[in-house]
This record gives structure tokens, sequence and C-alpha cells, in this order.
């Protein structure tokens, strides 16, 4: 598979540069069909993350992805796509591929997740997702709660299986949800 763009191959990787050194890695994931609200506070949350130097870490996929991205990016910050492959193809839309060769090196870094033959294609994703959630110190998820709980798909099914495991310690809040997204932004708090 050739790119025409630089990318890194693993996240460990770019963490080693030094824009990422000391800086917190924080994930915006979510839908990719947004109401106009949750695009509005995805890109509002993407711009806090870049007023604090803090880098944002996403699968680069429509939506929720690409709101926060587009905040973080326009505000001088630093944007870390995690994108899959399947079968020697890079996952994303064209739109997302013209998006990484106007933005890459100007706040946007791309790490490309080598294709795993005993995966399925949405096993590819699933392991994408993971890195992200393993990856980043808080995952910020611009939906309530209860709808998130309610879809039984993709990266919504990991996060309730770690909630349920209980991988994620009770008092490290690790994901955050609409209504804390929404609190802290009208606050102006730090996450």
């Amino acid at each position: 598979m050739e790119l025409n763009f630089v990318y890194y191959k693993s996240v460990n990787k770019v963490l080693q540069k030094e824009v990422y050194k000391d800086k917190l890695v924080y994930a915006i994931i979510g839908t990719r069909e947004p109401n106009r609200i949750e695009k509005d506070i995805t890109y509002n949350l993407g711009k806090r993350f870049a007023r604090k130097g803090i880098a944002n870490m996403t699968g680069g996929a429509n939506g929720i992805d690409y709101y926060g991205t587009n905040g973080c990016v326009e505000n001088g910050g630093n944007v870390i796509w995690v994108i899959p492959t399947f079968q020697e193809k890079l996952l994303i839309t064209q739109p997302n591929l013209e998006y990484i060769n106007q933005n890459v090196g100007k706040g946007l870094d791309v790490v490309v997740v080598e294709y795993v033959q005993e995966l399925t294609l949405k096993q590819q994703y699933l392991n994408r997702n993971q890195i992200i959630i393993d990856t980043a110190k808080k995952v910020f998820i611009p939906m309530y709660f209860e709808e998130c709980m309610n879809k039984n798909y993709g990266v919504y099914r990991q996060i309730k299986n770690m909630l349920n495991q209980e991988k994620i310690m009770k008092d490290e809040k690790k994901f955050i949800f609409l209504h804390d997204v929404i609190k802290a932004l009208a606050n102006g708090n730090t996450f």
C-alpha cells in the first residue's frame, strides 16, 4: 500500500515526537451522524484541547471524530488519527483522505494500523478503537451516557464491556459523557 503522506506505524512512535512529549493525550470518539448540538460541542471541545495543550487522538472517521479534529487543528492544536487497514486498503473515506493530505504536518499526525490477517474487517476497526481507548488518558464521548449504553455495536460495545468488567477504576473517570462535557465547557473547567 503506497500512501502519499507521512505516517507512523505505531502510536508509540508518534508519541515520541517532540510535540507530544509531556502532553496529555485525550480522545474524542462517537457517532458518525452527530446532530447540530453534538457537532458544536465536539468542535468546542477540540478547541479547548488546543488551548490547553492537550493532544486529541481519534479514529479519523466522519462525524464526531471530524468535528473534534477541526476544533483542535484550526486552533493550533495537535491531533493523532489512528487509521485501520484491511487487505492493503486504508479504511478511510475519500474526503477524510483529502483532509489528511491538506493537514498532515500542520497539527495532524496519522498512525496507520497494520493489517492483521487473522482479523475480519469489523475486528480491524475494533482493534483501532482499542488502541485509542488504551492510549488516551481520558475518552470524551459527546453523547449522553444512557444513549451510549443503549447502542450495541462497535466502540460503544467496547466501552460497555470495559465498564462492566471494571477494567476502569471507579474513581478514575476515563470516559466522559455529554453531560459532563457541557458542564465543563460552560464553567470553563479543565478536565
